[in-house]
């Protein structure tokens, strides 16, 4: 036997802090990563503890000498389970160790392995250093840290045998991570069946592994559960779902209102074309994904041709692989394939687009089964551009269920990318894509540690295997709780089909595509969809999922262009020119050359060209005038409905300025560049944001009681004065009463209507906070921080009752979002509603956030704003008497003055002398109406008999009702029972009285009493004589009753009272 020269690599990385716990010398007292490899000169030796191997084994430059634990046996009796190793430090804590064998340096064929091996360790780092952060694994009351030993097995057969035995035996491991790969997975399981250890696999895929390893185990005597598990799921079902994905979409691309078709190249519909053909590797994961367990399918694909290459590690090199694959793909091209499948591991899935491009071979679809790491990290190579439209099966995604938390590790997917990327920075370590199949190691040891802590011992492995077995841990990673089939496998796993959008790699570009953290670069463009494809349901990154059963989301760009077409839209044509099918750029008329990128010399007639070129200017001025006179038309019917900005103020030009610009005015004139006209009116308007279909723009809370009618009402008003508003009203949009929250949630703002009533002991009630539908939704626009408007109901016969009133019946966990919120009076009557409504508008422009929310908003019909100023054009001295002993009538007086400012008129000229009342030199008698104006006394009296002059000489009454808060106002039918019989006698009341509301509303009461002193002052004057006065005194005594209950029956459904 030739002498064995042993030299041991050892890499230590720490803990960032140790357990603190007493230990013997046995077991380190800290966690760490020992990584060992024994080269070997001249082959490998027989074993020294006279056990050999099973045969069929290949030999390696690297092995592992098995040290023997039990009694010699004879020689040539193979290895069994061992049954009678020594406890490993019986009674002590200290460190659970994992083992694994890997691959630890490139070999020289497939360096996949190579990375796998590297992203294992880093993965082992990133579990001890969580454990320790969690004061470790629990184990029967005592803490254990957690040290991985990882030994080079050189990606070969009988290395990984060697490795996992030397770990069993020598390293005495409480538990085994498969190596890499299907093929490799199979030696390990086996050799741990017979070692007696678990095991468990996030590469190997294929169900032989795990039924043989059973079958093993049960000759060996073991329990019920198996010893090897299977932690990603069967290869035989990878490839169903893109199958699935491809078919739907063509069948949706058939559909008439699609928008898509496949463009003629192939004589039938798109759904009749598909041809199914398979490039298959012949190597493990290959061959079962695509075995034709796996090609059996609901739907029928008809005979598929199949080309089939050897695997990599069995050809010389990787020239010899590629060529292999072009002419798998030839023959797939020959026999007229539609749909491509590529069944390869991850290197056939690199090459397999740039051969295809290559050929020439342009499928309708193309599906790559190797590269799931693909879509999760960077697009490979310069070709990067050449991946888009390809589907790939992905075991999982990230952008599924990101806020699902593991339940041993108690991590997101993010916060294990964000913990492994903090750890590893790029320095450290050669490169590794952040995959799932480092996220499924991972999950392996949780799955592991979780077991550990239930069975309590570290000596059971049938106990931790049984645990295991049944175990329902949900991680992050992987279906929300492990199920094994009975050979230890994951069952259940629903795969979502991931595809790269056209456009997300183009020419020029300094990315490629994504960052390694999944993130889109800055510049990484992502292309629209066709006009037949729904938004993207799931996206990260620049990678989306276009097809996922569970969710019903079918969004796949299909068909494929041809190849020619990718690469001109690729590389680019320019000055606006378009890609055809055949690769060559379409230019516009004033350009051509390959790319667009030159200009056409056009030779033309000088009179010819000056006589087309005057016609053709006559025809677009006169298509440009006749627009321009629509769009005009279109802005003033606009202003006739929708609110608006109020335009900015402009400085006025200087008189050379404004020659000057005379010029380029009139050229202003006769066109209309893009967007002119039109733009002005939508910058104008006020328009809510738009939002895709189940949002909406606000979302009104009321009591169906007491606010349906009025709500009803709202959503009509918004709808005509807000463009492009959307409204939730329950009646309309509800489906599910159990949905409130989340209608809330999809609403840019609430509005909540306040409505109340008074009970039989005249108890003011609040209906809206006894609501528990309308407090669901209060607690929702709380709960999610959208903005809440209150609008106040002000009309006592309609539910209208004070702010106090809600505030007190309000639950304490709401009453910050009621008194912070704003609050809006709501009036029936037309021009206090449209106060009302210029108020909400101003509120919700606020609360979306929109661009020059501070800026005035008007609606045309406004009052204030619609009409002029009535003209008051009297011969008498002055407009208006107010009274001294009228409370608060001096003060109304002076705001009409206020009101009544223009440069056309000299102003409004008020008297308070009782002679100029006598003498007639008045136009009208201002009545202030509220709780203090007929009070008892001397003041009331006074007031009462200038009243009965005023009406007897025909002075007309202008009647202010006070509705403000705190003026001491009175309902009207509380004024009439305190007003004396002789002034309604002689028709007081005669005229409607004009209610005087509060904050902005005041303003539109006081224009409202000016008009009405305007009818005053334009009445015909009326009779003075005696006869005249007895004739009007009888009229008015038989009728004014009458006439005053028609009065108050006709008014009082708007306002409640006989004020307007």
């Amino acid at each position: 036997m030739p002498r064995i020269r042993r030299s041991t690599l050892l890499i230590l990385i720490p803990f960032c802090r140790a357990v603190e716990r007493a230990v013997d010398d046995c077991i380190p007292p800290y966690s760490h990563v020992i990584v060992s490899r024994r080269p070997m000169d001249g082959g490998c030796p027989e074993p020294t503890d006279g056990l050999t191997r099973p045969a069929g084994y290949s030999s390696s430059d690297f092995c592992w000498e098995i040290r023997n634990q039990t009694a010699p046996l004879e020689s040539g009796t193979e290895l069994k389970t061992v049954t009678a190793l020594p406890e490993p430090c019986s009674g002590s804590a200290g460190s659970i160790v994992i083992g694994a064998p890997a691959t630890l340096i490139r070999t020289g064929q497939d360096n996949e392995a190579f990375n796998r091996g590297t992203a294992l360790l880093r993965n082992c780092e990133l579990f001890s250093r969580m454990i320790a952060q969690r004061s470790g694994i629990n184990v029967g009351g005592q803490r254990y840290g957690v040290s991985c030993e990882v030994l080079n097995d050189n990606y070969d057969p009988l290395q990984v045998t060697n490795a996992t035995s030397w770990l069993a035996h020598d390293r005495r491991v409480d538990v085994l991570l498969g190596p890499y790969g299907s093929t490799m997975t199979n030696f390990a399981a086996k050799e741990a069946v017979i070692d007696n250890k678990v095991l468990l696999s996030s590469t190997g895929s294929d169900p032989n592994i795990y039924a043989e390893a059973r079958t093993l185990a049960e000759e060996f005597g073991a329990d019920a559960a198996p010893l090897a598990f299977g932690i990603i799921p069967k290869s035989t079902a990878y490839i169903k779902p893109a199958i699935a994905a491809v078919i739907r979409a063509a069948k949706e691309c058939d559909d008439a209102d699609s928008g898509c078709s496949c463009g003629g190249r192939f004589d039938s519909s798109c759904s009749e074309s598909l041809r199914f053909g398979f490039l298959i590797e012949q190597d493990d994961f290959p061959l079962a994904a695509c075995s034709e367990e796996a090609l059996r399918y609901d739907v029928a694909i008809g005979e598929p041709v199949k080309a089939e290459i050897p695997a990599r590690r069995d050809v010389a090199s990787t020239a010899e692989h590629r060529r292999n694959i072009r002419d798998a793909l030839e023959k797939l091209k020959e026999e007229g394939v539609s749909v491509a499948v590529i069944c390869t591991y991850e290197l056939g899935a690199d090459l397999a687009p740039g051969e295809m491009e290559a050929i020439g071979f342009s499928p309708l679809a193309a599906i790559l089964l190797g590269r799931y790491n693909l879509l999760e990290g960077t697009l490979p190579g310069d070709g990067q551009w050449q991946y888009e439209y390809f589907l790939t099966t992905q075991r999982w995604h990230r952008a599924l269920s990101p806020d699902r938390r593991g339940t041993f590790s108690n991590w997101t997917i993010e916060e294990y990318f964000t913990k492994f990327n903090d750890l590893f920075s790029e320095d450290r370590f050669h490169s590794v894509e952040r995959d799932s199949t480092g996220a499924a190691t991972f999950v392996s040891m949780c799955v592991f540690a979780a077991a550990l802590e239930e069975v309590g011992t570290v000596n059971d492995t049938a106990a931790l295997a049984n645990v295991i077995y049944n175990s329902t841990v949900s991680e992050f990673f992987g279906p929300p709780g492990l199920a094994f089939n009975g050979d230890g496998q994951i069952e259940e796993w629903d795969f979502p089909i991931v595809q790269f959008p056209p456009g997300t790699a183009r020419i020029g570009s300094d990315t490629r595509g994504c960052r390694q953290d999944g993130s889109c670069a800055p510049d990484c463009p992502r292309a629209s969809l066709p006009p037949n494809q729904a938004p993207e349901p799931f996206a990260q990154g620049c990678d989306r999922i276009v097809y996922y059963a569970p969710d019903n989301v079918s969004i796949v760009v299909f068909p494929m262009p041809t190849w020619q077409q990718r690469r001109c839209e690729y590389e680019g044509c320019e000055n606006g020119g378009s890609c055809t099918p055949d690769g060559r750029c379409r230019c516009d008329l004033l350009f051509h050359g390959s790319h667009c990128e030159l200009d056409r010399k056009v030779v033309i007639i000088p009179t010819v060209c000056v006589g087309i070129l005057f016609v053709v200017m006559i025809i677009v001025l006169s298509v440009l005038l006749r627009r321009r006179v629509r769009l005009q038309q279109k802005l003033t019917l606009a202003e006739q409905s929708y609110a608006r900005w109020e335009p900015p103020k402009v400085r006025r030009r200087s008189t050379s300025k404004y020659v000057l610009a005379l010029p380029q005015r009139a050229i202003d004139k006769f066109r209309s560049p893009k967007g002119g006209v039109e733009a002005q009116v939508a910058a104008r308007l006020v328009t809510a944001p738009g939002l895709p279909h189940g949002f909406f723009s606000c979302f009104l809370s009321h009591v169906w009681a007491s606010g349906q009618d009025q709500a009803r009402s709202l959503k009509g008003l918004l709808q005509r004065y807000v463009k492009n508003i959307a409204v939730f009203l329950d009646v309309d949009n509800l489906e599910d009463l159990a949905r409130l929250e989340e209608y809330v949630s999809n609403s840019s703002a609430v509005i909540v209507f306040l409505t109340g009533h008074v009970d039989d002991e005249g108890v003011a009630v609040s209906d809206y906070m006894k609501s528990n539908n309308c407090l669901v939704e209060l607690r929702a626009a709380a709960a999610h921080a959208r903005p809440v408007i209150l609008l106040l109901e002000t009309d006592p016969t309609h539910g209208g009752v004070s702010l106090e009133t809600h505030t007190a019946a309000c639950p304490a966990d709401l009453l910050p979002t009621v008194l912070g919120a704003p609050v809006v009076p709501w009036h029936r009557l037309k021009d206090f509603q449209i106060c009302s409504m210029l108020l909400l508008i101003q509120q919700l422009v606020t609360a979306w956030g929109a661009p020059g929310a501070d800026r005035t908003i008007f609606i045309p019909e406004d009052r204030l704003r619609s009409s002029p100023l009535p003209q008051l054009q009297t011969k008498r001295c002055y407009h208006l008497y107010h009274s001294a002993s009228n409370p608060c009538a001096a003060a109304i007086a002076a705001d009409l003055e206020a009101q009544f400012v223009s440069p056309n008129h000299s102003g409004l000229r008020t008297t308070a002398e009782p002679e100029h009342l006598r003498h007639d030199a008045c136009a009208a008698f201002l009545l202030y109406l509220n709780a203090e104006t007929f009070a008892p006394g001397a003041r009331a009296d006074t007031l009462v008999s200038e009243l009965e002059a005023a009406l007897e000489a025909g002075t007309g009454l202008l009647l202010a009702h006070e509705r403000r808060d705190g003026w001491r106002r009175l309902t009207f039918d509380e004024i009439i029972v305190a007003t004396p019989e002789g002034l309604k006698t002689a028709g007081a009341y005669r005229r409607i009285a004009t209610a005087l509301h509060g904050g902005r509303h005041y303003a539109v009461s006081l224009r409202l009493l000016l008009d009405e002193l305007d009818l005053l002052i334009r009445r015909p004057v009326r009779s003075h004589s005696l006869l005249g006065t007895v004739l009007r005194k009888t009229s008015e005594a038989g009728s004014s009753s009458g006439d005053l209950m028609r009065r108050r029956k006709r008014e009082s459904p708007r306002l409640g009272s006989s004020s307007v």
